[in-house]
């Protein structure tokens, strides 16, 4: 049965695509004891939760503001259109999609409180509050934008820190992981995830803290979320792939340029008597 934390379809359908997080088991201290003239040069063996939060933590640049320029590629589309992402951390996200010699084409903003999307080729644009989804998960937004900086997020707990690595397994994987670009570690959510757990989800990072995989699934629904990360310096390759009943259903790719950080507002989008509001699935439609 689904959690009765999903308030409704539409809620939960924006809620799995942001569920992903990961944790570390506790940091231990240095067990107690006397030190003897042979151990005194000996040093404590780190766990792997304590190698990730060393490689990892240190490459989370704080920001306020941050901007991500790319392309879109999606099979149906005939053009590459652009993307330009603006993020306030916590508080807004923009997306503004360009197409070759027509300019801007569509526009999403999500805040705390409501979502607009519009189709300027078609005129026509929704508005849908979020309210029920910022109540469940307050933190949507800020785990959101982390993941498109490529960043770890705990579900519901933001983005990764000493704070809230405490919610995850975290294991080596097996084989030549000592190389920065190979799979590192496997960080798997629930702890001690069964084939019971309706939710769960799975990053695997590289040596050198990079994201390689995350995919996030839902039993009673049989749909999976999974995402796949290509670094090619500074470029970074997103494939985001949709999944129901083991079959691939959607799949869009953003190559995106290193975040450009203290990024400029972008000029606010205006609606005018021309428009026509429709809803989430006729908009859809419209494209």
């Amino acid at each position: 049965m689904i959690s009765n934390r999903m308030k409704s379809d539409k809620s939960f359908s924006l809620f799995i695509i942001i569920m992903f997080g990961i944790f570390m088991i506790p940091i231990s201290g240095a067990n107690a004891g006397k030190i003897t003239d042979t151990l005194q040069d000996q040093q404590p063996v780190a766990t792997p939760a304590e190698d990730l939060m060393n490689v990892v933590l240190p490459e989370y640049t704080s920001w306020k503001t941050a901007e991500l320029t790319g392309k879109l590629r999606l099979e149906s589309l005939p053009l590459t259109p652009t993307l330009k992402i603006f993020m306030r951390r916590d508080s807004l996200l923009s997306i503004t999609v360009r197409a070759p010699f027509v300019g801007e084409v569509g526009r999403i903003q999500i805040t705390r409180d409501s979502l607009l999307a519009i189709n300027k080729m078609k005129k026509v644009y929704c508005s849908e509050s979020l309210g029920d989804l910022r109540y469940e998960y307050p933190k949507f937004i800020g785990d959101l934008q982390s993941l498109l900086l490529g960043r770890i997020v705990v579900f519901k707990s933001g983005q990764l820190s000493q704070r809230n690595a405490d919610f995850i397994d975290i294991n080596v994987v097996e084989g030549d992981s000592l190389l920065i670009e190979n799979t590192r570690w496997s960080l798997t959510f629930p702890k001690n995830r069964t084939e019971y757990d309706e939710f769960g989800y799975e990053y695997q990072v590289c040596g050198n803290g990079r994201i390689a995989s995350l995919c996030a699934d839902v039993q009673s629904l049989d749909v999976q979320l999974r995402m796949d990360f290509d670094y090619l310096n500074p470029k970074t390759d997103m494939t985001v792939t949709y999944i129901k009943e083991e079959e691939p259903k959607f799949m869009v790719s953003l190559l995106l340029d290193a975040p450009v950080w203290e990024a400029k507002v972008p000029t606010p989008v205006r609606i005018n008597n021309k428009y026509r509001q429709v809803s989430i699935s006729q908009f859809i439609k419209s494209f």
